[in-house]
């Protein structure tokens, strides 16, 4: 692991859950059924989706959310400038 990245190991219960995924902890809310080995740019598609999705609900914690995990994705694709907005913009 380089960059203070985390990658945990889930087990879940009798509640259903996914058992042994490795997620990282960006992806919550909405965007939880993400995990390490989706590819970024998927990441970035469905946190945009998510993010509007979130706006127009009125959602305020899960929009910052998903603007957090955008402004990840941005970041790790080298797309630094629209990841500054993104991250400024969810807070």
């Amino acid at each position: 692991m380089h960059g203070g990245d985390a990658v945990h190991r889930v087990t879940a219960g009798d509640d259903g859950a996914a058992r042994g995924k490795a997620f990282a902890p960006e992806y919550q809310g909405a965007l939880g059924s993400l995990s390490v080995n989706s590819s970024l740019t998927d990441v970035l598609a469905r946190g945009i989706e998510e993010l509007r999705a979130a706006e127009e609900a009125g959602e305020q914690r899960e929009a910052a959310r998903c603007g957090l995990a955008v402004a990840e994705a941005y970041r790790r694709l080298g797309r630094v400038g629209e990841a500054d907005r993104a991250w400024r913009a969810s807070y």
